[in-house]
């Protein structure tokens, strides 16, 4: 009967079973039997189950606390992954619309026309360039002709003189 007491003990101790120290006397008077009844021993085998009873509280204290720490752990761990998640989506929308701004760029259509009009722009600004050239060109011209007007009035002058 000491034996079975002493596996029901090893089993709650290694079964997380909870036991009430108070309990043991009752437990051990019933499984050791009214004849077998030694104070002495009563007594020792109270204290094992109480010291199990302990330990397991002590041990139920430290699971406890380690639950805690991972769940806050856990939390914080997901608040991160949502803070990178966020990011992930900013980036991913940000490279949408990246690659929707190359995609109208690279519209052939599109680029053909923008390339006519910058040529049209361009041939315009050389025709008004080419304007300002002759208008400046037929300025010049009609002042050496004035001037050489001036030049051949002034030599008959002083010819004549």
């Amino acid at each position: 009967q000491v034996d079975s007491i002493m596996k029901s003990l090893k089993k709650a101790r290694g079964g997380g079973m909870e036991m009430d120290p108070d309990d043991a006397e009752d437990t051990l008077a019933r499984n050791l039997g009214e004849e077998d009844y030694d104070q002495k021993k009563l007594k020792k085998e109270h204290a094992k189950y109480k010291q199990a009873f302990f330990d397991m509280e002590k041990k139920q204290q430290l699971t406890e606390g380690k639950c805690k720490e991972l769940t806050a752990k856990l939390q914080e761990m997901f608040s991160a992954l949502k803070l990178v998640k966020a990011e992930n989506q900013t980036i991913a929308s940000d490279l949408e619309k990246a690659e929707a701004r190359i995609q109208a760029n690279a519209d052939p259509e599109r680029e053909a026309y923008i390339q006519r009009y910058a040529l049209e722009k361009l041939r315009e600004e050389y025709e008004g360039f080419k304007k300002q050239v002759a208008d400046k060109d037929l300025k010049q011209s009609q002042e050496l002709r004035r001037l050489q007007e001036n030049l051949a009035g002034r030599s008959q002058a002083d010819e004549a003189s």
